[in-house]
């Protein structure tokens, strides 16, 4: 009955007629619920419940007998022109929230319901209410929400997944299952439901399914070093170790640095090959000093190997710093016939944690990084450093971290900021090159370019042959626009030693340059893990090479591969994929920053304020401290003449970046507008004070002098203004005749 009536509701009044004749209103998309009544008593129980104000999901839930009461009679989105000439009529005149009266339709009486305006809003806003409830462990609280919010939209991919999560950390593995299995009857690229499917299975012992839903994971992404360590744990179980092998090792290759991986491959090869095994549970420790389980697997190994005076040392150890460790307490005492006892394949699980050490505040940091948590980090590095102050490595990895901290703190807007991270990097650190090429970067795209040459120079001397220091000296001649000797930079370096990341700068500086067929073919060489690749591909988009960008990013999916898609179609002006593209990404998954940022800018480009606004307020939701986002939102917020909400959102890009020029030119703007030239006064003259030439501010200052009755000083900020378009107009003319005399010259083979 279901698919009969389904045809009956879809049956095209329109048949025939091209797109364009279709009247605009027919295209309009309405989000609807419908009760499928099989008798005049169910009708009036229905409409006697939803006079009551019982919710009309509910009661189609309970008294429909459509295959759609499971949810809630949920139709989703339908076009008024797909429609059946009567069900249409009484969809058209619904207002949201509102159902229509009964109408018959073929055998059935059917009452239509249109879903509220904003309702999928309202799904993410008691779905973030459930992250908190569960963040505070009130999980049965936390899972009622998020069905909640399921039951407002039925199509929140989202939802389900995090409804899965919250249902696993109660115990509730099958529903877990069910929930992600949802999530991907929606959506069958969400690559995060198939990992959790995998890992909730897993858990269950149903480790041939666990596997299928690991690999539908690598399928849509495959570079989830994750997916191939919990991969290598069921072909143990399943005792398929040849397989375990290679999976532990597909894991090394995505990433060599993550410890698990190489414990995984040493519980593979056990007592089969115990000396690869060793190697491997070094390689573990080496990462994750301290892991008391790594440790004791690597006793076992050394004992395998009948090296027992090694094994001793190191569980002798392990047990001074973990005295309730009973596992290590126990080979311990029976060390003699360890080899034969040791049947197992994976080692016992410590109970204990390590003693807060400088290793293991250490190791809390490592852990802090790769949940993004800088602040953190350099807390527990901080104590690491006071503990040990004779560790280098420690200092090290605290120099480090405040050089990716600037980096991160750069890329939202915040440059004063970003620049104190380094400076206290080299603070910590004296002479730690990271930091001083981060800062010639930084000095060279504000245009401060005898600090950045006095910082490579002192990068150089340290590190002459570094060849990120030659890349960066030639960004550096590019801005100075001297190309040649920018070209001469790059033939000095040895391109065979470049590593992943000197590589995208090398890319970069070759697009600067104008030499697209260089920078193709270096790009089409590259061989580098998914993020890298991703960058790579940013600049492509970023110098307009988007045949080849699209390209890569339709052969190789991914979440953030479709946000750089969605900008790229923007930066087409193909809006409509772009906003396709993006909103699909942003309902799949709210917490996708780079989903709602690009969304914004699509709007904004298209003229959509209201939109923007609103796609920048969940971008800065998710990033509360990013300049960049504060300021698109003064500027979209201006566009739709909201000039007091727009004033908000620049002061507070203000107070966490003060000196950026971008912040103090649109709120000089703005002031200016309203007539406030002394309060506009002040804040373009920031600009200058940064930004000297900056062309768009002595037009305005110009502008303001003579509202101020200055005609003199009006006539020399706009004079300024006509030598500046004459300046940029000649540079662009000597930058156009020195690209064109680079063409033809070889880098890459």
């Amino acid at each position: 009955m279901a698919a009969a009536l389904a045809a009956i509701l879809l049956a095209p009044v329109l048949t025939g007629l091209p797109l364009e004749a279709v009247p605009l209103e027919d295209l309009k998309r309405v989000y609807l619920r419908m009760l499928v009544a099989d008798s005049p008593a169910v009708v009036e129980e229905a409409l006697q419940l939803l006079q009551q104000g019982q919710p009309f999901s509910q009661v189609a839930r309970r008294l429909s007998s459509d295959a759609t009461a499971a949810e809630g009679g949920y139709l989703g989105a339908m076009r008024l022109a797909q429609m059946n000439e009567t069900f249409r009529r009484h969809a058209q005149d619904l207002e949201p929230g509102s159902h229509s009266r009964p109408f018959r339709l073929g055998r059935e009486t059917i009452i239509l319901y249109r879903m509220p305006e904003g309702f999928r809003d309202q799904a993410i806003e008691l779905s973030e209410e459930a992250d908190a409830k569960m963040e505070e462990g009130r999980l049965e609280e936390a899972i009622e929400t998020y069905r909640q919010a399921i039951e407002l939209n039925p199509e929140f991919i989202h939802g389900y997944f995090k409804l899965g999560v919250a249902l696993g950390k109660a115990g509730r593995p099958r529903e877990e299952i069910d929930s992600y299995l949802k999530a991907i009857e929606i959506e069958p690229q969400y690559h995060q439901a198939y990992y959790n499917l995998g890992a909730a299975l897993q858990g269950l012992g149903e480790h041939r399914a666990a596997i299928s839903a690991f690999q539908r994971a690598l399928q849509v992404d495959p570079n989830r070093a994750y997916c191939y360590v919990n991969m290598s744990g069921a072909y143990q179980a399943l005792g398929e170790f040849p397989q375990a092998i290679q999976a532990a090792r597909q894991a090394i290759d995505i990433n060599p640095l993550l410890p698990v991986a190489h414990f995984n491959l040493g519980v593979a090869y056990g007592q089969r090959e115990p000396a690869k095994a060793l190697e491997a549970f070094q390689m573990a420790a080496t990462l994750d000093p301290g892991n008391p389980r790594f440790l004791h697997s690597q006793a076992i190994a050394l004992a395998h190997l009948g090296r027992l005076e090694e094994a001793r040392t190191i569980l002798q150890d392990l047990l001074r710093r973990n005295p309730s460790m009973e596992a290590a307490r126990s080979a311990l005492q029976e060390l003699d016939s360890l080899g034969r006892q040791a049947q197992r394949e994976e080692p016992a699980e410590a109970p204990a944690q390590a003693p807060e050490s400088a290793e293991t505040l250490a190791e809390r940091a490592r852990n802090a990084l790769l949940e993004g948590d800088f602040q953190s980090a350099l807390d527990y590095y901080d104590r690491a450093v006071r503990i040990n102050p004779a560790s280098r490595e420690l200092q090290f990895q605290r120099a480090w971290t405040l050089v990716a901290l600037g980096k991160v703190l750069q890329g939202q807007g915040q440059w004063e900021n970003a620049w104190k991270a380094w400076e206290r990097s080299l603070q910590h650190y004296a002479d730690f090159v990271p930091a001083l090429t981060a800062m010639a970067h930084a000095s060279t795209v504000q245009g401060r370019f005898t600090l950045a040459d006095e910082l490579l120079a002192r990068a150089r001397r340290l590190e002459p042959d570094n060849p990120e220091i030659a890349i960066l000296a030639s960004r550096l001649a590019y801005e100075r626009r001297d190309l040649e000797e920018s070209f001469q930079h790059l033939q000095a370096i040895d391109l065979a030693s470049l590593q992943g990341p000197q590589q995208l700068k090398l890319l970069e500086q070759l697009l600067y340059l104008d030499l697209d067929e260089q920078a193709l073919a270096l790009f089409r060489s590259l061989r580098l893990p998914a993020p890298q690749m991703l960058e790579a591909v940013n600049h492509l988009v970023k110098f307009s090479l988007f045949e080849e960008a699209e390209k890569w990013l339709k052969a190789n999916p991914s979440p953030y591969g479709q946000a750089l898609l969605g900008k790229l179609y923007s930066e087409q002006l193909r809006f409509q994929e772009a906003e396709a593209v993006l909103s699909a990404l942003a309902a799949a998954d709210p917490q996708a920053w780079s989903a709602h940022y690009f969304l914004g800018q699509v709007h904004l480009n298209a003229g959509r304020a209201a939109e923007a606004i609103e796609s920048f307020k969940r971008a800065l939701k998710l990033q509360p401290d990013n300049v960049n986002v504060l300021l698109l939102l003064g500027q979209a917020a201006a566009q739709a003449g909201q000039i007091a909400e727009s004033k908000q959102w620049l002061r507070r890009g203000l107070e966490l970046s003060p000196d950026s020029y971008q912040l103090h030119f649109e709120m000089g703007s703005l002031l200016l507008e309203e007539g406030d030239t002394q309060a506009a006064e002040a804040h373009l003259l920031k600009v200058l004070q940064s930004e000297p030439d900056h062309i768009r501010t002595h037009y305005l200052m110009g502008r303001l002098c003579q509202q101020k009755g200055q005609p003199l000083q009006a006539r020399e900020y706009l004079q300024r203004f006509e030598d500046l378009k004459k300046q940029l107009d000649a540079g662009r003319q000597r930058l156009l005749d020195q690209q064109n005399a680079l063409k033809g010259r070889k880098l890459i083979p």
